[in-house]
């Protein structure tokens, strides 16, 4: 090998070390969050999550997220694009439902030195206002809400039959023409 080629081959390696650590740098600074937005939900519900990823950078690998069930078995493995630094993902539980217990979700980036945990809780009997709001009258009496105070959403009104103790969320017009006809009366 020639002076040239000698000092060619020196300037190259010193071109890859050098980018291998300022790649390295990323590596040690690269963080990943996730935030849900309860922590307690319905068997039915479907959870909503979100995260970020840190430094300002754009990635072009997706996120993994894994769901694990109380006995720290992995039932659910997604993936999750990350755009602008954001990701978010929507979760059904197997089968379409999760059964009341714990779970802890882990979000992990190939780029973050951290990975992101939450832990959520999986109740039949919730009776917190704002998750009625997201459960039909039906569901609400069957996790042992009384009918009388089934929650409906703003835009509707409870209405119970007169013939049968059962209760609906209908809207305002509809309420006055079933109780005109003698269906129910409004609460």
């Amino acid at each position: 090998m020639n002076n040239k080629q000698n000092n060619l081959c020196i300037v190259v390696a010193s071109i890859v070390i050098a980018s291998s650590l300022g790649y390295g740098d990323v590596f040690a600074e690269s963080e990943i969050t996730l935030v849900s937005e309860k922590t307690v939900y319905e068997p039915t519900a479907r959870i909503f999550l979100t995260g970020t990823i840190d430094p300002e950078d754009y990635f072009y690998e997706p996120v993994s997220i894994v769901v694990y069930d109380s006995n720290a078995d992995e039932i659910i493995h997604v993936q999750s694009n990350v755009e602008d630094n954001q990701f978010s993902a929507l979760i059904t539980g197997p089968k379409g439902a999760f059964e009341s217990g714990i779970y802890v979700i882990e979000a992990s980036h190939v780029v973050a030195t951290n990975s992101a945990k939450v832990v959520i809780g999986i109740d039949d009997m919730i009776h917190d206002t704002s998750t009625l709001f997201h459960m039909t009258p039906l569901k609400q009496i069957e996790v042992g809400t009384n009918p009388g105070d089934v929650v409906c959403t703003d835009e509707h009104v409870l209405v119970q039959n007169n013939h049968r103790d059962s209760v609906a969320c209908v809207s305002p017009a509809t309420a006055l023409t079933l109780e005109i006809r003698g269906w129910g009366n409004l609460f």
